[in-house]
């Protein structure tokens, strides 16, 4: 893996532009919709946490674009960067486990920020990649393995972030391995 990429600056800012407007178009769209119905009710807060995340995915594929030209370890990285979006997304919104109020889903958020800081430890490389997304998916299941015995487990989105995890798992060992 190349450590620093020489890109097409035209490339890059059109890129950019996609990404950027296109977070503000997703951040605007709830802020249209309850202007047209009640079913739609966003706090500041909302929109705080729904700001923080995309410009933290924003930066997450920056990095990604400028730390290697490898495919492979792109869509690793993207599906890595898009499995933690959708944990804190989901979990945020209804909870990956019966509903958002429930402590147990905590841990999912727990999990995906320690995710994130370790791919910060191990600056991102592929096999310590693999380590981390493995472990995530392990987590995902002990949870719900967990919800057993502590409330009403909802199986379904339990096996698919786990599956998804695991899928980003086995990208990372064709990346490191590519």
């Amino acid at each position: 893996m190349n450590d620093t990429v020489n890109r097409d600056p035209l490339a890059g800012r059109l890129w950019r532009i996609i990404y950027w407007g296109g977070a503000a178009l997703l951040l605007a769209l709830p802020a249209l919709a309850m202007q047209l119905t009640d079913e739609v009710n966003w706090g500041s807060e909302d929109f705080i946490f729904a700001g923080i995340l995309f410009v933290a995915v924003g930066v997450a594929l920056e990095f990604t674009v400028r730390k290697s030209r490898d495919w492979s370890y792109r869509a690793a990285m993207l599906g890595f960067i898009g499995g933690t979006f959708l944990t804190f997304w989901v979990n945020g919104a209804v909870g990956i486990i019966d509903n958002e109020s429930l402590d147990i889903n905590t841990t999912f958020n727990v999990m995906a920020l320690a995710g994130v800081l370790a791919a910060f430890v191990v600056r991102a490389q592929a096999g310590k990649m693999m380590a981390i997304a493995g472990f995530q998916a392990l987590v995902v299941l002990a949870t719900g393995f967990a919800a057993e015995f502590t409330s009403q487990p909802d199986w379904g989105p339990v096996l698919v972030f786990a599956a998804g995890w695991l899928v980003v798992t086995l990208m990372f060992r064709a990346a490191r391995q590519g």
